[in-house]
């Protein structure tokens, strides 16, 4: 309960602009999460609250390397729990959702990126739902979500193209609030 209510605090203080407090909070929960998962590596609660405490810290980091470390370091715990023998459900839609999440936020700026990271999530999905048979079910969710995006691709990467090409010229013959020009 109690890194939850520092998540809901952290949303807030960066609602009112106050960004260095939020991180601050979030970097004392991180590292109190992460020496919980020292002493206890294979509790799934424990490691649960690990990738919940990075992925609040994404949302105040300073740069998109930290915020980049921190989804790394999340995914890869999380995949090092995909790994095991049984995986567990919780788990799986939690990677998922990270993943999803990531794709969903690069997918307009990075396109190739988000297509990479598509393919790694269909890729441990299906792994995932061969160990667990309920893991189909979320394996087949997300790559419905999926195809949503990727039609986005397409028009994302017609937009990268028009970076830094003339814009085509204006044939207007009225101007609205203003004077002709």
């Amino acid at each position: 309960f109690e890194f939850s209510a520092a998540a809901i605090k952290s949303r807030l203080l960066m609602s009112t602009g106050k960004k260095s407090e939020a991180e601050q909070l979030n970097a004392t929960y991180l590292e109190r999460a992460k020496n919980m998962l020292a002493s206890s590596p294979e509790s799934q609660e424990v490691i649960s609250l690990v990738v919940s405490s990075l992925t609040t810290s994404m949302q105040t980091a300073a740069d998109d390397a930290g915020r980049n470390s921190l989804f790394a370091e999340a995914r890869d715990l999380l995949l090092a729990q995909l790994d095991a023998e049984e995986v567990d459900l919780s788990m799986v839609s939690r990677y998922g959702a990270l993943m999803y999440t990531q794709i969903s936020s690069t997918y307009r700026s990075e396109p190739d990126a988000a297509e990479e990271m598509m393919t790694e999530l269909r890729t441990n999905l299906k792994a995932a739902a061969e160990k667990n048979e309920a893991a189909e079910r979320i394996a087949k969710q997300y790559d419905t979500n999926l195809k949503r995006i990727e039609s986005g691709l397409a028009s994302a990467r017609k937009l990268a193209k028009l970076v830094g090409s003339p814009a085509p010229p204006l044939d207007a013959k009225y101007w609205v609030n203003g004077k002709d020009m």
